[in-house]
C-alpha cells in the first residue's frame, strides 16, 4: 500500500524512492543553500560588477521559482522521472556552458537554463516528499542532510576555486548532476492508486497559490 501511495515503480524500495528524491531536492536547490559561494564562482569566470552578479543569482532562482510553479500543473500528466530527467539535463547543459562563459549575457543565459533545470527538479523531489506516510520527517531529513552538505561544499569551495578554477567546479557540478540521475530509477513515477481521485485531496485555490507564485517571483 505504501508503495502504490508513492507511487513507486514496481520493484523500486520504499527507501530508496525517498532517497532518491532527497538527492535530487539537494542538486536542485544548490543555488539556494550556496548563494555566496556561486556568487564567488561567477566572479571567477567573468569580470563582473556587484550589481551583475546580483543579478546572475537572482535571475537562476527567477527561473527556478517559475519552473517550480510549472511543474505543479505537470505532476497529474507526465511520468515524474521523464520529468525529473528534462531538469537534470537542463541543471547540467547549464552549467556546462557556465564554464565555458566569460561574459556575462553568455553567464545570464546560462544560469536561467540551469535554474529552469533547478526548478523542475525541486518541484518534483517536493511532491515525491510529501507523499511519504509522514512528510514532514521526510522534508526534516532533506533540510538536515542539504544543510550539511551545502556547508561542507561552502567550507571547500575556495580551496577547490584556487586549485582547480571555477570553470572546473561547474563542470564538476555537471557530472554531480549526472551521477544524481542514476536515482532516477527509484524516483516515484507520480501514479496514483487505481480508484484514486482528486476528491481525496484537498482542492487547490487556484487564486491564492498563483498569487503566492507571483509575489515570490516579485521578491
Amino acid at each position: 500500500m505504501g508503495g502504490l501511495r508513492t507511487g513507486i515503480a514496481s520493484g523500486s524500495p520504499r527507501n530508496a524512492c525517498f532517497a532518491a528524491a532527497i538527492a535530487i531536492g539537494i542538486e536542485g536547490a544548490l543555488i539556494i543553500w550556496m548563494v555566496p559561494g556561486f556568487m564567488a564562482l561567477f566572479a571567477g569566470q567573468a569580470h563582473l560588477t556587484d550589481s551583475q552578479l546580483g543579478y546572475l543569482a537572482s535571475w537562476e532562482i527567477n527561473a527556478m521559482a517559475v519552473t517550480i510553479g510549472v511543474s505543479t500543473f505537470l505532476l497529474t500528466r507526465f511520468d515524474w522521472r521523464y520529468l525529473v530527467g528534462l531538469g537534470l539535463a537542463l541543471i547540467c547543459i547549464g552549467n556546462i556552458t557556465t564554464a565555458f562563459a566569460h561574459d556575462y549575457v553568455p553567464l545570464l543565459l546560462s544560469r536561467v537554463v540551469a535554474g529552469s533545470g533547478e526548478g523542475i527538479a525541486v518541484g518534483l523531489s517536493f511532491a515525491a516528499l510529501g507523499r511519504a506516510e509522514n512528510p514532514d520527517r521526510m522534508f526534516a531529513i532533506y533540510l538536515v542532510i542539504g544543510a550539511v552538505i551545502s556547508s561542507l561544499l561552502l567550507l571547500v569551495l575556495p580551496d577547490l576555486q584556487d586549485a582547480f578554477g571555477a570553470a572546473a567546479v561547474f563542470e564538476g557540478n555537471a557530472v554531480l548532476c549526472a551521477l544524481v540521475a542514476i536515482s532516477l530509477r527509484w524516483f516515484a513515477d507520480g501514479r496514483l492508486p487505481a480508484g484514486f481521485t482528486s476528491t481525496h485531496g484537498v482542492p487547490i485555490h487556484w487564486r491564492l497559490a498563483i498569487g503566492g507564485l507571483v509575489g515570490a517571483f516579485l521578491y
